[in-house]
């Protein structure tokens, strides 16, 4: 077995559909609660496979963190091969900051774990970010070079405005739940062009250009 729970050699089909059931819960309870309020038998529950079934294939919760992160970053990694070649440079940037952020609720509670125990500087670690940062920038020069996306913008930038993002996300989702509607229509002020009662455009200009450029 690998060090992230996928068993050698060929997996038969009834195994590979239990351990892609609990992969998909664990990320979602993980995106959800955190990495470390989930209980592995809860994780089990949502997959609809039983404990015994969890611990073949994840011997330890480490094991299923990692296989969690990995499979996050996996999935972008083909997504970004796609959006290389997708029709429209600007589209395809707006695509992967949305994937990239809706990532981003899971891997704020699943980085911290691993960084606690594997070390941020862990083979895992290193090859997850070394993925990340070389599709960002391969799509971002793509825009760049299309002239969707200003020149001064680094990758660096990327991950900084979805660090925010998924921070914000979460205050907002937080705030949402408990407010009274006239809490709620304050929330959403600042989506509004002033006075229109509008929702600002979102579209790859008004997200990616300089104000003038509006």
């Amino acid at each position: 077995m690998t060090a992230t729970g996928t068993p050698g050699g060929t997996k038969r089909a009834d195994a590979r559909r239990n351990y892609e059931l609990l992969i998909a819960a664990a990320t979602q309870a993980f995106a959800e609660h955190g990495a470390d309020d989930v209980s592995l038998e809860e994780i089990a529950r949502r997959a609809g496979v039983g404990i015994g079934t969890l611990y073949r294939h994840f011997p330890a919760r480490q094991a299923l963190l990692e296989a969690v992160y990995k499979d996050q970053v996996d999935g972008l990694e083909v997504l970004a091969g796609k959006l290389m070649v997708s029709e429209s440079p600007g589209e395809a940037m707006v695509e992967w900051l949305r994937a990239f952020a809706a990532f981003g609720r899971t891997k704020r509670n699943l980085s911290a774990a691993l960084v606690a125990t594997i070390g941020k500087d862990s083979a895992l670690m290193s090859e997850c970010s070394r993925i990340l940062r070389s599709s960002s920038e391969a799509l971002l020069t793509r825009a760049q070079e299309a002239g969707t996306v200003r020149m001064d913008v680094q990758s660096g930038d990327l991950f900084r405005l979805m660090h925010g993002v998924t921070n914000c996300s979460r205050y907002i989702r937080r705030r949402w739940k408990t407010a009274c509607p006239v809490r709620r229509a304050r929330l959403m002020e600042p989506f509004h062009w002033p006075r229109s009662g509008r929702c600002a455009p979102t579209g790859r200009r008004f997200v990616f250009r300089s104000h003038r450029a509006r």
